[in-house]
């Protein structure tokens, strides 16, 4: 179950991009507002001129990710991240994944019990495709 996720998400664009033409607005999970990511992300539509739009913040309850839709690693995942980025508050949201796969670059040697990088990076995306679907 959720397999097919691992070769539909990516987008490939062949092809120059222009912000300004090609671009009519920016969403952004509401677990992003109190971040840094907020101020960078208001400067980029300003700059370019694209519509910033709010979705609903999708979020789980760490009990409530298991392993049946996208594998046993998801759940150990997601309570790395709740230990490390989420003050073991027992919420994953957006907003926490996208701050544990950057450190996960910056310091892939505490993220080795999962895997190699594109493991782990593989594992980012499947519990984004959980809390995506699910919360």
């Amino acid at each position: 179950m959720g397999k097919n996720l691992d070769y539909c998400i990516e987008t490939h664009i062949h092809g120059d991009i222009s912000l300004t033409m090609d671009v009519d607005c920016f969403y952004i999970d509401e677990s992003f507002c109190q971040t840094s990511i907020i101020n960078k992300a208001e400067l980029l539509c300003q700059k370019y001129g694209i519509t910033l739009k709010w979705i609903p913040k999708r979020q789980m309850a760490l009990g409530d990710i298991g392993e049946i839709f996208r594998g046993p690693k998801i759940p150990l995942l997601a309570k790395m991240i709740d230990k490390d980025f989420g003050k073991n508050q027992g919420i994953i949201n957006a907003a926490l994944i996208g701050e544990a796969s950057r450190n996960s670059l910056e310091n892939h040697k505490s993220w080795q019990s999962l895997g190699d990088e594109s493991d782990v990076f593989q594992y980012f995306k499947q519990l984004w495709h959980t809390v995506a679907y699910f919360g």
